[in-house]
Formats: structure tokens, C-alpha cells, sequence
């Protein structure tokens, strides 16, 4: 038992040193980095031609560097305060050209001026082992994801009923987690425990729309593509995903199928509760 306090303790300073900007790091291509941050400085700079050269020698056309120079110049005004931080990676192999994969790789930069939040957003393509090139470059005003909050009108009926439900599933799956433990008469005592704290299918609730959705099995798109989610099992009931400022919080509550079909045999008269000793 002291083995595994231990080892939670481990893992819970381990998760509380964790930066998510140091977990973005790890997707990013190590031939990638010194080009990106070249790239950011560039737009942190306005310096049109050095983006071009980013950009590669289709680029150094007039009617392109018009449009570099109006982009720049309509960045949120004012010189950065903080170091940009990444706060979002994802790479991918698209598709095949003459027989060569084409790696992408989209980035997402946040910072902030004297009056407003900064995001960047770059996108880089290469060609089999071809150098990086850029491929996309925007930076623009936004709102950063204010997390969950109480405070007077941030907490909608919705969000209230919403986080309600997300507790309420989590409490039950723990309370038919310790029920298993104090019943007898119950086959397959150890896999039990599995297939309680599992939840499937998996929904999940936007905080900022308030809108809620399903997850796995689900079909999600984005930029890079199509994905087919078939299973995903969210543990005890209940997650909470809070990416990064530039992604909305989500909540997502698996349905506890194990812990249900549990009390629907404890009902049945399967399990039973084990007899109260009594002391002599």
C-alpha cells in the first residue's frame, strides 16, 4: 500500500511539472525547429523578404510580396511582450507526389501585446527529404480559452447541469467500484473492476459552445483529414481536456455500461452483500 501512495505521489508531481508547451515540443521535427523559429521572428519583425525566403523562390513575385506586406501590416500593432509559446502541434503525411511522401507540419504560437493576446499560426510542407518550406502564415487577434470558471455568469445553467452530470457519472462508477469489494457471491471478482471503471460510448461537452457531442465511436475532420474514431474509453466515467489557450475545455463522459449492468444483476439477485461480523 505504501508502494503505491508512493508511486501516485510520483506521478502527480510528475504531471504538475509537465508544461504543455514542452509536450507540443516533442511533435515538432527536429530539422523543423531552427527554420520555425527563424520563420517566427520574421513575423515578429514584419520583415517581408525574409518570410519570402521562407516561403521559397515561387514567392518572390510582386504580386505575392504585395500581399506579404498588407498582411504584416495589418498584424495586432504593438511589439511583443512574452516569447511566443506553442501551444498546439500536429504533423502529418497527407499525401504521395511522384512517389514521395509530403510531411506538413502545422504550428500555433500565442503571445500578447500591450493591449490583446497574439495567435500565430504557421504551416510548413516538404517534399520527401527536401527542406522545410513554408506554407501558411497567419497572426491575429484572439480571446484565450478562460477555462472553467464560477465567477458571475460564466457558469450558464447548461455548463452547471452539464459538470453536474460529468461528477454525478464519476461518483456513481467510484461507488460501484467499492460495491464490487463488499459484495459476495460475484464471479469474476477481479475483472470486474475493469469493466466498471471503462465508459463507453464516449460524449463529450464544449464548454465555450455549450454544445454537447459524441465522441467515439464518432467521424471527426480537420485540415490534415478525415478520422474514423471507433473506441476510445474514458476511465471512472469521466475526463476533463484542457489543451490550451487557443482550444475550448472539454468535458467528456464515457456511459458506465459495466457499472450499470452491475446493479442490474445485483437487482436480480447475484451479488450480495457479505454479512457484518460480529464481534464475540
Amino acid at each position: 500500500m505504501r508502494l503505491f501512495v508512493c508511486l501516485m505521489l510520483v506521478l502527480a508531481a510528475g504531471l504538475a511539472g509537465c508544461r504543455k508547451s514542452d509536450v507540443y515540443e516533442s511533435f515538432v521535427a527536429e530539422d523543423l525547429r531552427e527554420t520555425r523559429t527563424s520563420a517566427l521572428e520574421a513575423v515578429e519583425s514584419r520583415d517581408t523578404e525574409a518570410l519570402i525566403r521562407h516561403f521559397g523562390d515561387w514567392a518572390d513575385t510582386e504580386e505575392f510580396r504585395g500581399r506579404l506586406d498588407a498582411f504584416l501590416a495589418g498584424m495586432p500593432a504593438g511589439e511583443w511582450l512574452d516569447t511566443p509559446e506553442l501551444a498546439g502541434a500536429h504533423r502529418s503525411r497527407s499525401q504521395v507526389v511522384g512517389g514521395q511522401p509530403l510531411d506538413n507540419q502545422s504550428l500555433v504560437y500565442i503571445t500578447r501585446t500591450g493591449a490583446e493576446h497574439v495567435r500565430i499560426d504557421l504551416t510548413f510542407t516538404r517534399t520527401g527529404d527536401q527542406p522545410w518550406a513554408l506554407h501558411h502564415v497567419n497572426a491575429y487577434a484572439f480571446q484565450p480559452n478562460p477555462g472553467i470558471s464560477f465567477t458571475d455568469g460564466a457558469m450558464t445553467p447548461v455548463r452547471l447541469a452539464s459538470l453536474a452530470a460529468v461528477l454525478a457519472n464519476f461518483t456513481f462508477v467510484v461507488i460501484t467500484l467499492i460495491a464490487t469489494f463488499r459484495f459476495r457471491r460475484i464471479k469474476r471478482r477481479i475483472l470486474w473492476p475493469l469493466f466498471i471503471i471503462a465508459g463507453f460510448p464516449v460524449f463529450g461537452f464544449n464548454w465555450t459552445s455549450e454544445a454537447w457531442y459524441l465522441v467515439a465511436p464518432g467521424i471527426s475532420s480537420s485540415e490534415a483529414g478525415v478520422y474514423f474514431r471507433f473506441l476510445e474509453i474514458t476511465f471512472f466515467g469521466a475526463s476533463f481536456v484542457d489543451a490550451s489557450p487557443v482550444a475550448p475545455v472539454i468535458l467528456e463522459l464515457g456511459v458506465p455500461i459495466g457499472a450499470i449492468l452491475f446493479w442490474y444483476r445485483v437487482m436480480r439477485g447475484g451479488p450480495t452483500r457479505k454479512a457484518e461480523k460480529v464481534p464475540r
